[in-house]
């Protein structure tokens, strides 16, 4: 007989008494082990929002953030949005709950080159309250998508801002469109994004010439007009 014997037995006999206990979650996704329950940090008693009026509850500070953007910038290509419930319940499901995704409320300015792009994320750092920021200009997502992304806050609710080129959104949109919309495997999707990545470079100013499209993509003519 072993040392831990006894203490195995004393669990085994514990694992067939002890029920869930309310209120508590699981250490380890087992109820059933005493010595690995944890207490909430927060428990809420609120009934939980359904997705309709989830994303009715962010209605007044997108638009209260859209005002101040035209505001800021009179004049500017200024676009928003909130998220389709179809879309954000297949978002949610991917990112583990609804508490989870931060652009339910998206705006996005276009701006006519990088110089005034760039101003402009100093201007909305000065005029809003800013959550969290990346930059896929510099750093392309994917590599080829370019935008500047950041994350403010307005009456308590997270709201998007993009800023982009009007090239860019023309490439993230064909992109979207053709590759990612549909989650299936896409033909020649390596060259695809290769030659999206060279478009990209284009419309940012790092090359200045247009890359030739490769034999393989030839079917696409669309691609020869973004």
């Amino acid at each position: 007989m072993s040392f831990c014997d006894p203490v195995d037995r004393l669990i085994n006999w514990i694992e067939k008494q002890q029920p869930p206990r309310p209120g508590l979650i699981p250490k380890t996704g087992d109820w059933r082990h005493p010595y690995r329950w944890i207490v909430p940090e927060k428990v809420s008693n609120k009934t939980p929002l359904s997705i309709p009026e989830f994303i009715q509850s962010f209605q007044a500070p997108f638009q209260k953030t859209m005002l101040k953007l035209q505001k800021i910038f009179p004049g500017s290509n200024i676009e928003g949005r909130l998220k389709l419930e179809a879309s954000l319940r297949e978002k949610a499901r991917k990112r583990g709950g609804l508490e989870n995704i931060k652009d339910v409320a998206g705006t996005r300015i276009h701006f006519i080159n990088t110089s005034e792009l760039w101003n402009a994320v100093n201007i909305i750092r000065k005029n809003f309250n800013v959550l969290d920021e990346d930059n896929y200009i510099t750093i392309p997502k994917d590599g080829f998508y370019r935008a500047y992304h950041l994350t403010i806050e307005e009456d308590g609710k997270p709201v998007e801002i993009q800023l982009r080129l009007p090239c860019m959104t023309r490439l993230a949109e064909w992109a979207h469109n053709r590759v990612y919309k549909h989650n299936i495997p896409v033909k020649n999707e390596d060259i695809i994004k290769t030659y999206l990545g060279e478009l990209s470079k284009l419309c940012y100013g790092i090359i200045k010439t247009r890359p030739f499209l490769p034999s393989e993509l030839a079917e696409e003519k669309e691609l020869e007009m973004l």
